[in-house]
């Protein structure tokens, strides 16, 4: 919210990208084919000894 008091933004751009990013997330999250690139991302992730998580 900075940048719309600092006048950057007005408080529908920051409307509009919130609703834009959540309907793209929940298309990737509804996608068998994301769900399984995920798994094999987050595998990766966890079998990296420096991620240390």
């Amino acid at each position: 919210w900075d940048r719309v008091l600092i006048g950057k933004h007005f408080p529908t751009d920051i409307h509009a990208a919130r609703t834009l990013g959540q309907a793209i997330a929940r298309e990737f999250l509804a996608s068998p084919a994301f769900q399984r690139d995920l798994a094999e991302a987050q595998a990766e992730v966890r079998a990296c000894p420096e991620a240390n998580l």
